[in-house]
């Protein structure tokens, strides 16, 4: 029987067991030839969508990439922590469409190290919300930014771990 290419487990596909495998291949490939280093504050999009050559950067006020050919949004989350820690600010997610709930969310795990890519974990933007934001969390959100509705530098942070 062959075996992937990428996690070497018996398949009875031609090259990849699975998406995530081929997915992973990809992100080699495209690794090789580049220098990605995300340590560091901020979200390091550029150095990100290195990982990623099939989306385009797009920063809109929910999601950091685009995927041209689907028109699939992608939010993007880098962390060091194997428990997939991230900070998000709930005053975002106030009234969602449910095209925003459909929002990729992806961490983006690295080694604190080196810097270098780990892996990534997909959910929806919904999920997180749903799964990390209380509504009474929501709620409160509503209320802070009522409060600052000309400062669009206003924001406050929630701690969600994944795993």
């Amino acid at each position: 029987m062959p075996t992937c290419e990428w996690c070497h487990m018996e398949t009875n596909q031609d090259k990849f067991c699975s998406e995530i495998c081929a997915e992973q291949a990809q992100i080699e490939d495209a690794l090789n030839g580049y220098d990605v280093d995300l340590r560091g504050m901020g979200g390091k999009e550029s150095e990100i969508g290195k990982l990623f050559p099939n989306l385009e950067r797009e920063s809109g006020p929910l999601h950091d990439f685009v995927d041209r050919q689907t028109g699939q949004r992608y939010e993007m989350k880098k962390t060091g922590n194997p428990r997939l820690h991230a900070w998000i600010d709930p005053t975002k997610y106030i009234n969602l469409s449910d095209s925003d709930r459909n929002i990729i969310f992806r961490f983006v795990r690295f080694d604190k190290a080196t810097g270098k890519y780990i892996e990534h974990v997909d959910t929806t933007l919904g999920g997180v919300i749903d799964r990390f934001v209380p509504e009474v969390v929501l709620e409160y959100a509503a209320k802070l930014a009522g409060l600052y509705p000309h400062r669009s530098d206003f924001q406050f942070k929630l701690g969600i771990k994944w795993r």
